[in-house]
């Protein structure tokens, strides 16, 4: 896999777009998955996002996500799980 980014893309651009095709990318990787496990299992989606890419489809290019991206998906992940926390263990009413 190359980790090359083109020149086309834009500065305003959020993620870096990659020269692979999208079915080269592990399926565990792509942005789906880290939907489903942001839902369903949120530690599964911060191992995924602190130890490696995550490669999303635009309009038949694939990127990468950006680490300011990456950064904002943890913050969520880490705030909410520690609402649900503090709704488990806090005072009941």
């Amino acid at each position: 896999m190359t980790e090359s980014t083109r020149e086309t893309s834009s500065p305003e651009d959020p993620f870096g777009q990659l020269d692979i095709t999208y079915d080269q990318t592990p399926w565990y990787r792509r942005r789906w998955f880290l939907c489903v496990t942001m839902l369903l299992f949120m530690p599964l989606t911060l191992i995924l996002v602190l130890s490696g890419e995550v490669y999303l489809k635009r309009q038949g290019a694939v990127y990468k996500m950006e680490p300011s991206q990456k950064i904002r998906v943890v913050i969520a992940c880490l705030v909410l799980m520690c609402v649900g926390l503090f709704r488990v263990i806090g005072p009941g009413y």
